[in-house]
């Protein structure tokens, strides 16, 4: 299913294929168990070429529940090589939520930036 506004749509895809989950309207806030699995279909997706699937599934964690620091860093990621200054930021979210797992490794990656 495949939520555009407030219209449920159903959509087709080959067999085996990752379909990113939308949020419903009454779903979107602090999901904590639906953001972490939307973080770990993600991490499934990160060794692929093409990122757009993995960012709307971040995306959608990051809805889900803004406080998770590894959906921000994973976003981070992704982000480094097409829009740095937003990398920068989902970067400082991941430290700012989680300091103790994240602050160390976000320091040295935003020096290198």
């Amino acid at each position: 299913l495949w939520i555009a506004g407030a219209a449920v749509v159903r959509m087709r895809e080959p067999r085996g294929a990752r379909v990113p989950v939308a949020l419903s309207d009454t779903s979107a806030g602090r999901d904590a168990a639906r953001a972490r699995e939307l973080v770990r279909r993600a991490s499934q997706l990160d060794s692929s070429s093409d990122t757009g699937p993995a960012v709307e599934l971040l995306l959608q964690a990051v809805e889900a529940d803004p406080g998770n620091a590894e959906a921000h860093y994973r976003l981070g990621g992704l982000f480094l090589k097409s829009d740095p200054q937003r990398a920068r930021t989902e970067y400082a979210a991941a430290k700012r939520l989680d300091p103790k797992r994240y602050g160390d490794v976000v320091d040295t990656i935003l020096k290198r930036l």
